[in-house]
């Protein structure tokens, strides 16, 4: 069974005063050694999600600009 967590950005998985996810990179690294999906949820626009996304080096969708859309890498199977 794969884990999936979902993640709003802005204080959550971004600090709240530096917009930096260092702060929980022990996190994240807890997800990638358990193969989990960090969906990232957001108000952000998908410009800035996708930056974000990249740099984090996740496959997974992510939602953006409050469900306004959903976003899939072209290699991300839907099951």
């Amino acid at each position: 069974m794969k884990i999936v967590v979902f993640s709003d950005l802005d204080a959550t998985l971004l600090d709240a005063k530096t917009y930096s996810w260092e702060s929980a990179g022990g996190a994240i690294e807890a997800l990638r050694k358990r193969e989990a999906a960090l969906v990232m949820v957001t108000s952000k626009t998908l410009a800035e999600v996708r930056l974000l996304h990249e740099e984090l080096g996740f496959e997974d969708p992510f939602v953006f600009e409050n469900g306004g859309g959903i976003a899939l890498l072209e290699e991300t199977p839907l099951r």
